[in-house]
């Protein structure tokens, strides 16, 4: 929830605060840690200086992974403003999780680069990163990055005008969330359902879907993902034109205050 996310930034920034001094890789860690409490907060500018913090402390012990690590979420926020620059910090921590062995970092930085060109609307080119990421983090078990890996795929494909493809992905990209009971994840996945629907034509269910996803949401106390806020907006904007607001009111919070085995359902 985000009471759990302010708690931790501020665990985090007394730490870091202590007068007690910490070593280096201490250091690198507590900065990674509050960059993505930051991050996952929305609060981007807190979450870049951090990460900033940790690759450059990381960089100078000599800790490859610590710098890819911290230079995949900063590489996603870098590209919100400067893609080409965004991408390039993910494209080098991808190849330095491969040289490593590493298979959770390696699948961390590839659903994060696909993200990237997804919001960059390069989608044809973010299919092949997602695609392996998902196959790695099915591989390993890794439902949560399976599942995040799966809908920025299933944007991926609705990019690409194939919304069967796309709603066959987020289907499983929803039983990759439920499996790994965590609602944040449904939330994104059922989300991005809204978004096919809506593309199909449908925007009653679209909305429907959409007042889900708020309703998962509120049930941890989130709010939207960072990286989705645009596509979060825009499908609110057409749907609230679509329907009029009264009866984009009245079906949102149908699916809202539906309970989450019968909305999956």
């Amino acid at each position: 929830s985000d009471s759990l996310f302010r708690d931790g930034v501020r665990w985090m920034e007394e730490v870091l605060a202590a007068t007690t001094p910490l070593s280096p890789e201490d250091r690198s860690n507590a900065n990674i840690v509050l960059g993505m409490l930051s991050f996952g907060r929305g609060d981007l500018d807190r979450a870049a200086t951090a990460l900033q913090s940790a690759a450059e402390l990381s960089d100078e012990r000599g800790d490859p992974r610590g710098v890819a690590t911290a230079s995949t979420p900063l590489g996603v926020i870098v590209a919100s403003t400067d893609h080409q620059a965004g991408e390039a910090l993910i494209r080098r921590a991808i190849a330095t999780f491969r040289e490593l062995g590493d298979r959770w970092g390696l699948a961390f930085a590839l659903l994060s680069l696909g993200g990237a060109l997804v919001l960059d609307e390069q989608f044809a080119a973010a299919v092949p990163p997602l695609e392996e990421g998902a196959d790695i983090a099915r591989a390993a078990g890794a439902q949560i990055f399976l599942s995040n890996a799966l809908t920025n795929l299933g944007w991926a494909h609705l990019g690409l005008d194939g919304v069967d493809t796309a709603r066959s992905v987020l289907r499983a990209a929803l039983s990759a969330a439920v499996a790994a009971n965590n609602r944040e994840s449904i939330g994104r996945a059922v989300e991005a359902m809204a978004a096919v629907e809506l593309a199909a034509g449908d925007p009653k269910r679209a909305a429907l879907l959409f007042g889900v996803a708020d309703g998962v949401r509120r049930s941890i106390a989130a709010s939207v993902w960072s990286a989705d806020r645009g596509s979060h907006r825009r499908t609110h904007d057409t749907l609230h034109t679509l329907l009029g607001a009264d009866e984009y009111d009245g079906v949102t919070d149908v699916g809202r205050h539906m309970p989450l085995d019968r909305a999956l359902h």
